[in-house]
């Protein structure tokens, strides 16, 4: 191949190289990087899923606590409540940690702390006004339906908060599968590419490899051009690929000077 065509070729060997790493690269990064965000979005998901679960069964655990006490006035129907109310900000703050980087979910988990801190304010109302001795005052606070409503309103809002959560993550999965589903495509583009390049590649080899095969004869001598100096065939052959030359005739040259000496006895040579 000659030197200006394999420098060509090399130049555009590189250049494609270089293109096809630099692209793996910017896909291997960002498809990482998605991969994390998208993993550590699953983990804060299973929190906030969590402690949503926990808050809502906090509550009812306080409300089933109060209303076991207000029907048998017995203290150890309370436990449930005693053990809501201890575990109550606990269970705020996974979901204060869980939601701290988004300011609607943190609006929400806000919203839930003023609920249950209204709820169990008026749950430990009942309460004290059994202990008063004043159980018929404790059940009309309850037939108020003020704690009903506290209570559907929180369901409510957790329920929003897992809902959000959950949506967000559904989003971000679908950007995950978007984003490896564009970097299989450029993949197999670039595969593609270098493949094509290889075959033409090695067809300009073979090209120039014919090319270099190619000799120069003298249209009148037969002489062979080599290196700057004519040779005759059997010197070239000799230099070129170490054959030693012998002649001969060919059946072909042989019945031409037959036919020569028939037509032209006159010019054969005399054995007298």
């Amino acid at each position: 191949m000659p030197p200006s065509i394999r420098r060509k070729v090399f130049s555009i060997a590189v250049v494609l190289i270089v293109l096809a790493a630099g692209a793996l690269s910017w896909i291997a990064i960002s498809s990482h990087e998605l991969l994390n965000q998208t993993a550590d979005m699953v983990t804060r998901a299973g929190q906030v899923n969590a402690a949503v679960s926990a808050l809502l069964e906090n509550m009812i655990d306080a409300e089933t606590g109060q209303r076991g006490y207000l029907l048998t006035h017995r203290k150890e129907y309370l436990e449930p409540y005693s053990r809501a109310v201890a575990f109550g900000p606990r269970h705020l703050h996974e979901l204060q940690e869980a939601v701290a980087d988004d300011s609607l979910q943190w609006a929400r988990r806000a919203e839930i702390a003023r609920l249950q801190s209204a709820k169990f304010a008026l749950l430990a109302s009942t309460i004290a006004l059994v202990d008063r001795g004043m159980p018929d005052s404790a059940i009309r606070v309850v037939q108020t339906g003020i704690g009903k409503q506290l209570m559907d309103s929180a369901r409510v809002l957790l329920a929003s908060i897992r809902i959000a959560e959950n949506q967000r993550l559904v989003i971000r999965q679908a950007m995950l599968v978007s984003v490896l589903d564009r970097a299989y495509f450029v993949t197999m583009a670039l595969c593609a590419l270098v493949i094509v390049f290889g075959i033409t590649a090695g067809a300009l080899q073979r090209r120039s490899d014919r090319l270099g095969r190619l000799v120069t004869v003298c249209a009148w001598s037969r002489k062979i051009q080599s290196q700057g100096e004519w040779l005759t065939l059997e010197e070239y052959l000799a230099r070129q690929f170490n054959v030693n030359v012998t002649h001969g005739i060919s059946p072909q040259q042989l019945d031409v000077l037959m036919k020569d000496e028939l037509l032209h006895p006159e010019a054969a040579p005399s054995t007298m």
